[in-house]
């Protein structure tokens, strides 16, 4: 017959049934305390100033970055859009959220617009395979997205620069979440859009 481990030695088997169970309730804390810290670091950014566009929509600008309607840069190349505003953390960079907007003829899709708009955007190309994804021409490390859905007849796009830092990313994460259709438009972005090209 096989040693009894010393540290099973004079255990009855319920004390060993708590031991276990014991060791699961403290797994299982772990993982609760892992799973809210990493909700709370990926979520921490919160909603701020409600922005309605001219275009028909509203977002909001993450708590803390500077928005302004139109944009003071205009990261994309081609003509024909809205410029509906942009927000950044720091106006002096360009990493943040610029969105624009256009009409679309009925049964365009989202795909169709994120691959005319990807082509669009100054000194950032697609990444291989992946739509929607941009890597800037400069400095490889630096990435962009594209979001786009379609509101009561309008593309409205949301490109994200910088998305390779984590406060920007999840910034524009806050803003993107928030795009939906608004009444008429008032408020600080209500002012005449500055038609691109």
């Amino acid at each position: 017959m096989a040693p009894v481990p010393a540290a099973t030695r004079g255990r009855t088997p319920r004390e060993g049934g708590i031991a276990v169970v014991k060791r699961v309730l403290v797994l299982l804390i772990v993982i609760a305390v892992a799973v809210v810290g990493y909700g709370m670091l990926r979520g921490g950014s919160s909603p701020g100033d409600a922005v309605r566009t001219p275009s028909g929509y509203s977002y909001q600008a993450p708590k803390g970055w500077q928005h302004r309607a139109p944009c003071d840069r205009h990261p994309f190349t081609g003509a024909g859009h809205d410029d509906d505003g942009c927000t950044r953390p720091d106006l002096g960079a360009e990493g943040g959220a610029y969105l624009v907007s256009y009409p679309v003829a009925a049964g365009r899709t989202r795909t169709d617009v994120v691959n005319e708009l990807t082509v669009q955007v100054s000194g950032y190309r697609s990444c291989t395979g992946e739509g929607g994804c941009l890597r800037s021409i400069a400095h490889p490390d630096q990435r962009g997205d594209l979001h786009v859905q379609i509101i009561a007849g309008r593309a409205v796009a949301m490109l994200c620069l910088r998305t390779d830092v984590f406060d920007v990313a999840r910034g524009c994460d806050v803003t993107w979440n928030s795009v939906k259709k608004a009444g008429s438009p008032t408020g600080p972005a209500s002012r005449p859009r500055a038609a691109r090209g």
